[in-house]
């Protein structure tokens, strides 16, 4: 049996005139009220496609929400509602972020997917070596050189063999490099390796940029 509050819980439009509905939801456990969420209803004149429903748990939230959402319709059309709820409040965060360093949205989006997506597609760093080993193989280097490079390449694959190679940074190596005790000719020597690989990886779009290079 429901309990003479819920009987009292309307559906109401908010903000006036919106065609933006609020429900209030009766939450039970054990046939009992316990607490109350509230549903706001954007109608399909607004959003240009199916009704969109999204839940709140407090009354205030609700009807911010909608009153953001009129506003958005008001301003921008059906097109303010391409945006999910969620992607809407990341969206905000990520603007906040990029105006406090003064950069612009596509500054951003033109810096970032080159290197979190480069079109040569991930490769791990020890995808990356034995792949060159492999054409050094096909182009019949000198024994000797293959031998160098596989041996140099084996001790960074120890290092760095699982992680991609578009996430390496300039201080992943640099410090890698540092923490080597050879002599200096034999750390110069892994350094010309390390350069090799990243050129070759630049030359694949595996990588945006050489971290060795920057």
């Amino acid at each position: 049996m429901a309990s003479p509050t819920s009987k009292l819980l309307k559906i109401y439009e908010s903000p006036k005139g919106s065609g933006i509905k609020i429900s209030p939801i009766s939450n039970k456990t054990k046939g009992e009220d316990y607490n109350y969420s509230y549903r706001v209803a954007i109608p399909r004149k607004l959003t240009g496609k199916s009704r969109l429903l999204v839940q709140f748990k407090t009354k205030q939230e609700a009807e911010a929400y909608a009153k953001d959402s009129y506003s958005r319709f008001r301003k921008l059309g059906e097109s303010g509602f391409e945006l999910t709820a969620g992607e809407l409040v990341a969206a905000k965060r990520a603007f906040k972020k990029l105006r406090a360093h003064k950069i612009s949205l596509e500054e951003a989006i033109d810096y970032a997917i080159p290197r979190m997506r480069p079109t040569g597609g991930k490769k791990t760093f020890s995808e990356v070596v034995d792949e060159m080993v492999s054409l050094k193989k096909n182009h019949n280097l000198k024994k000797e050189s293959l031998r160098d490079f596989r041996n140099r390449s084996q001790r960074l694959k120890e290092s760095f063999g699982d992680a991609p190679i578009s996430d390496l940074t300039t201080e992943d190596l640099t410090s890698w490099l540092n923490s080597l005790k050879l002599s200096r000719r034999s750390t110069e020597n892994f350094f010309n390796t390390l350069n090799h690989i990243m050129r070759y990886s630049i030359g694949e779009n595996y990588i945006h940029e050489n971290p060795l290079e920057s």
